[in-house]
């Protein structure tokens, strides 16, 4: 390669070596850089419309909800903490359910 490079003169060995480097960076463009900012758009547009159905997923649920005073109620109690017996119990006392426990020890709930 270089041989064939000897018979030229330095103009047209710059003209070549600056052609090279422009066919380079235009293969790094094309096969490197437009790709990855292609996929980042990509990847952003569909975090945006996530983003935009969960907000809708929201508003749709409180709606559908907010109208039965059961749901309402349990949509505004704090997550229970502890075990299920307990928050079982927790909420049993709340309701003034009976409980097996209330039953054996002949006290009654009402």
């Amino acid at each position: 390669m270089l041989s064939l490079l000897d018979r030229y003169t330095m103009r047209e060995k710059a003209i070549v070596v600056c052609a090279f480097l422009v066919v380079i960076g235009l293969g790094v463009h094309a096969f490197v850089i437009e790709p990855y900012q292609q996929c980042l758009a990509d990847l952003n547009e569909e975090i945006v419309q996530q983003r935009d159905d969960l907000a809708w997923m929201r508003t749709a649920w409180s709606m559908k909800f907010a109208s039965v005073p059961l749901m309402a109620a349990v949509l505004a109690e704090p997550p229970p903490t502890g075990s299920l017996v307990t928050a079982s119990r927790i909420h049993a006392r709340s309701s003034r359910c009976c409980t097996i426990s209330s039953f054996r020890s002949a006290r009654h709930c009402w």
